[in-house]
């Protein structure tokens, strides 16, 4: 996904029983994927190596300062966040109108220390999100608020020191 990331927005479809994560950006395209509660584990582990992987660089290799500074992160990536903005989609749909059902996620890393998470279906194409810190700590709060409104009951481990369940909303400008 090479445009400019617009709004995320991630809700539970009790009809499916799984969590309908979209993503739209500034040109009006739009991914829709589904998040079953087997992927929530794998897409977890994946933002949770990532808030890690920020941090250290930040840290340089000290514990503690790396958890002071994803519980900063986490904070001041929700701080900033436009959680009133109603979610309102896109008009292209590159992987079709109906959502795809998300079976791998994989991290990718260039030269310059730039990341790319991918959304990844069992079979066929899905997409590369270029994610940084505030992106990771964003994402992990949607998945995490629609998991809670599924009633899952899954234990997420906190991406920050401080627990993941601060927010309401399920949608994000």
């Amino acid at each position: 996904m090479s445009n400019g990331l617009h709004q995320l927005n991630a809700g539970y479809d009790p009809l499916q029983d799984r969590i309908l994560f979209s993503v739209s950006t500034q040109e009006g395209v739009e991914f829709r994927f589904w998040i079953t509660r087997r992927y929530l584990l794998v897409l977890w582990g994946v933002l949770a190596q990532l808030a890690t992987r920020f941090a250290d660089r930040r840290a340089r290799g000290d514990p503690l300062a790396r958890e002071a500074l994803s519980e900063i992160a986490h904070h001041q990536a929700h701080r900033e966040a436009d959680y009133g903005q109603t979610y309102a989609g896109g008009s292209v749909h590159p992987l079709g109108e109906d959502p795809v059902l998300l079976a791998k996620a994989n991290l990718k890393e260039d030269a310059e220390g730039r990341m790319t998470l991918g959304l990844l279906p069992q079979k066929g194409p899905g997409a590369d999100i270029g994610i940084d810190e505030k992106l990771t700590h964003l994402i992990a709060r949607l998945v995490h608020n629609a998991a809670v409104s599924a009633e899952w009951q899954i234990a997420l481990a906190p991406l920050a020191p401080t627990a993941m369940g601060e927010a309401r909303s399920s949608s994000l400008h």
